[in-house]
């Protein structure tokens, strides 16, 4: 936390990017459980 206030630009750049990429896996895991849910009776669980 300290590195972001006394670090440059290249340690917020890097901040920014790993909150991008949480975001980015975020939407996708939701995606995917909005696509589980519209199969999930043509699924078996537990395999």
């Amino acid at each position: 936390m300290i590195d972001l206030l006394t670090g440059g630009a290249e340690v917020r750049n890097k901040v920014a990017t790993q909150a991008g990429l949480l975001q980015i896996m975020e939407k996708w895991k939701q995606d995917e459980r909005q696509w589980k849910q519209r199969r999930a009776p043509y699924l078996l669980y537990g395999r």
